[in-house]
């Protein structure tokens, strides 16, 4: 009985150890890599989306200081006459081009925007904010004439040109933010690739084990049926050699008696 236990077990270690190590195997890729890989895209996906949001806030803010600080400049124009609403409108406007400053700083240190859109920003927005102080400088000095010859349109022709510049900074940071998204994907395809391939590799390996576990029970069955027969064919012959009516003796090769 314990031979045929241990011929038993001996025939299913093929599969039995190929399975565990097969699960072993998994088991450490997938700690190994494929984890790894889901931390690190979605690390990328987060700071993606943390970009995007950052990005979109800071030109928000952006367009909102121009337009508060324009707002403010026309309060100004309007104050003419009146030192102490002169001077508020002023100080806020003062405080909406610092503003402005501070968030193009920070768009730029962000990274957010080339630095070829934030050369033309400064500069469009500087030759508006001199147009601007010089409508100011008139102001002051109450020469409407003055005002009107610097620019009929109070200023609003430079600041379409920010306007601008804050569009094509747009439109780079939608590019930007498209670009960073597709990476993150390719990043995840290649990832969803690899398992693919490796999950593909282990299925072929178990269907292998699989088949090297049918070929070794078909082996025993065929062995088992050559036992069965053999076995049949020796209880004929010996049947047969104990009960002959006749003499019967085995030989060896050499002539020594082995039976009579």
């Amino acid at each position: 009985m314990q031979t045929k236990v241990t011929q038993y077990l001996a025939g299913l270690s093929i599969v039995r150890y190929g399975v565990a190590g097969v699960i072993l195997i998994t088991a450490g890729y997938a700690l190994l890599r494929v984890v790894p890989l889901i931390i690190q895209d979605r690390t990328l996906l987060s700071e993606a989306h943390r970009l995007d949001v950052v990005g979109m806030r800071l030109e928000g803010d952006l367009q909102d200081e121009i337009q508060q600080g324009r707002h403010d400049f026309l309060r100004v124009l309007l104050a003419k006459g009146n030192d102490r609403e002169f001077n508020r409108a002023l100080l806020s406007m003062r405080g909406h081009d610092a503003g402005v400053a501070a968030i193009e700083s920070q768009l730029a240190q962000a990274g957010l925007e080339t630095e070829s859109n934030h050369a033309q920003f400064r500069d469009r927005w500087q030759v508006y904010r001199s147009v601007r102080d010089g409508m100011l400088a008139a102001a002051q000095k109450g020469n409407d004439l003055q005002i009107g010859k610097i620019d009929s349109d109070l200023g609003a022709g430079a600041l379409a040109l920010v306007e601008q510049s804050i569009q094509v900074m747009n439109a780079s940071f939608e590019t930007t933010s498209a670009n960073r998204t597709q990476i993150v994907s390719e990043g995840l395809r290649r990832a969803l690739l690899e398992v693919l391939v490796f999950v593909a590799a282990r299925i072929a390996v178990l269907g292998l084990l699989i088949w090297l576990d049918w070929k070794r029970s078909q082996a025993e069955k065929q062995l088992k049926l050559v036992t069965r027969y053999l076995r049949s064919c020796e209880d004929r012959f010996n049947r047969s050699y104990e009960s002959a009516a006749v003499g019967m003796s085995i030989f060896k090769l050499d002539g020594t008696i082995v039976s009579a």
